[in-house]
């Protein structure tokens, strides 16, 4: 008898104490293999690619001078104005409605120069009415290759250095007064020379 109470005894103390050493190892493990998937997931998202800012757009290309009237036109079919002895050679101005001669102002040419108190303009009688249209672009014929070309408008315009050529395209951007003043090359026969006219706006 008693050794039947001993072995009750030693059966009721394993069932107290709980599970064997073997199967709380294999409970642990389980547990951390069940937070090791939770934590580190099979798959995971892939990152998206590293994005580049595309390369910034080419500045916008200015915008093309206004067209020169079509055509070439000839010189005016009048006589040019009457050159001052020794003086430069005459010049004109080309535009949509038609060529016109334009007149001297100062100058350096050969063993004379002259200039004038002011520059000639639109209230002097002898300087001619070049008809043009708004915004229009005028040709100056030049009879000399020139070093250097300003033209300019006065009052309201605008002085513009030009190519030097025997004929340059201007914008004619105001009405009033115009000066073209131009060098010459050497061997031309002078040094410069000046020219006159006025600018008046017609209605197209």
């Amino acid at each position: 008898m008693l050794s039947l109470a001993l072995f009750v005894a030693s059966a009721c103390g394993e069932r107290e104490r709980g599970p064997s050493t073997e199967a709380r190892t294999a409970a642990e493990a389980t547990t951390a293999a069940g937070s090791t998937l939770e934590t580190q997931p099979g798959t995971t998202a892939a990152e998206p690619p590293a994005t580049t800012q595309p390369p910034a757009p080419p500045p916008a290309p200015e915008p093309p001078p206004p067209s020169p009237p079509g055509k070439e036109q000839g010189p005016p079919d009048l006589p040019p104005p009457g050159a001052p002895a020794g003086g430069p050679p005459p010049a004109w101005i080309e535009t949509e409605i038609g060529p016109t001669w334009l007149a001297y102002g100062g100058y350096c040419w050969g063993r004379t120069c002259t200039d004038y108190v002011r520059a000639r303009g639109c209230d002097d009688g002898g300087v001619p009415g070049i008809p043009i249209r708004p915004g229009e672009v005028v040709r100056i014929h030049l009879a000399f290759a020139p070093r250097e070309v300003v033209v300019g408008v006065t009052p309201g315009g605008r002085a513009a250095q030009l190519p030097p050529r025997r004929v340059v395209s201007w914008p004619a951007d105001a009405p009033g007064s115009l000066s073209v003043s131009a060098s010459a090359r050497p061997g031309q026969g002078g040094s410069n020379a000046s020219y006159a006219g006025c600018l008046e706006i017609v209605n197209p």
